[in-house]
């Protein structure tokens, strides 16, 4: 078995795990493939995030840490 955080810093949102019945079944490549899976679904779900309060009327901070308006 190899697993994989979902993580949206500081925060792990969740895990992947992926199994097998072969003994040493997954390779260097699929582990990195399996992590950079995890990196993804936490970039969208945090894309999710910022678009949702932007939705609902949250200022957002900008580059430089200033709220809009």
């Amino acid at each position: 078995m190899t697993t994989a955080s979902i993580l949206a810093r500081p925060f792990t949102l969740g895990v992947l795990a992926f199994e097998s019945a072969r003994p040493r079944a997954f390779e260097p490549a699929d582990v990195a493939s399996a992590e950079a899976l995890g990196e993804a679904i936490a970039l969208g779900l945090g894309n999710v995030a910022l678009f949702r309060a932007r939705l609902e009327g949250h200022g957002l901070p900008d580059r430089e840490g200033r709220r809009e308006a």
